[in-house]
């Protein structure tokens, strides 16, 4: 049988550096709604918004060496959730915007999935900006993680 998934994952256990929906860099615009219906989130809940006016959530963050990096983001799949979630990943050195199927299972361990490698710069901010710009259903955000790639 599969392992149950607990309500709550620490952030501090897992390895990166992990930005919950309720870290002092997180930024909202419109009125998210926090939930925990749905279980194995990261830290005490997840948040979510419609379709309509507009909303969006920034993970902000910086990293500590240069190099190349795996951003990730951890969010609840459900049928009422949006097929084509704008998330876009902004750094001085590039901008990327990749649409998230959040009515799939996200593929990997802790329900993240991968955005992509990106070359990050020592000190300088990046971004992670989820919408609900043009979605068809439920805007779900939950976590991200950033991985050093070897």
């Amino acid at each position: 049988l599969p392992p149950v998934i607990g309500a709550y994952i620490d952030p501090a256990t897992l390895p990166g550096l992990v930005i919950d929906d309720e870290h002092n860099d997180v930024q909202f615009i419109g009125k998210w709604t926090k939930g925990e219906g749905l279980k194995g989130y990261i830290g005490n809940h997840y948040v979510y918004h419609g379709k309509g006016p507009k909303a969006e959530i920034h993970f902000k963050f910086q990293v500590k060496q240069s190099g190349k990096y795996e951003v990730r983001l951890a969010y609840g799949h459900h049928k009422n959730r949006a097929s084509n979630t704008p998330v876009t990943i902004r750094s001085s050195q590039e901008t990327k915007t990749v649409k998230i199927n959040q009515q799939i299972k996200p593929p990997l361990k802790n329900g993240f999935i991968s955005l992509g490698a990106f070359q990050f710069e020592k000190n300088q901010p990046i971004k992670v900006i989820m919408s609900n710009s043009g979605v068809d259903g439920n805007v779900h955000a939950d976590a991200i993680q950033v991985l050093p790639i070897e």
